[in-house]
């Protein structure tokens, strides 16, 4: 081969290395440029499922705290019920005590009042026979 033929070879394969390595660096920049792209749609993605994941814990402490408030109302209401009832029968047993000790007078009050008749009239009697 002349020298000139082996030159164009030479020359050939450089600038046939020389741009196949551009296409290497074009095909990584490319491919860098996928990859950063890839990467930021999936922090997004992670950003979002993170951001719905504490919105949804947030709502089911919301939920869990709505349910506590409700039975705690509920409760002190049976308690006010039952305050209230107990109250009521408690005034009622008082009022029944108060009348049975009524009765109970009234009549210790008849009995003392048919002595002092029977007294009255015995004193009659002996005003009577004086």
């Amino acid at each position: 081969m002349s020298s000139s033929i082996a030159n164009n070879l030479t020359k050939w394969s450089d600038e046939q290395l020389c741009e196949h390595e551009d296409n290497d660096n074009g095909l990584y920049r490319r491919k860098s440029v996928e990859h950063r792209c890839h990467m930021k749609a999936w922090k997004e993605v992670e950003h979002q499922r993170a951001e719905e994941e504490v919105r949804w814990k947030a709502e089911e402490e919301e939920k869990c705290k709505a349910e506590e408030e409700v039975q705690h109302k509920a409760k002190d209401e049976v308690w006010r019920r039952t305050e209230a009832e107990v109250r009521a029968h408690m005034e009622d047993i008082a009022q029944a005590q108060e009348e049975n000790f009524e009765e109970g007078e009234m009549v210790e009050a008849a009995k003392e009042r048919e002595a002092l008749k029977g007294w009255s009239k015995e004193e009659a009697e002996l005003d009577e026979s004086m």
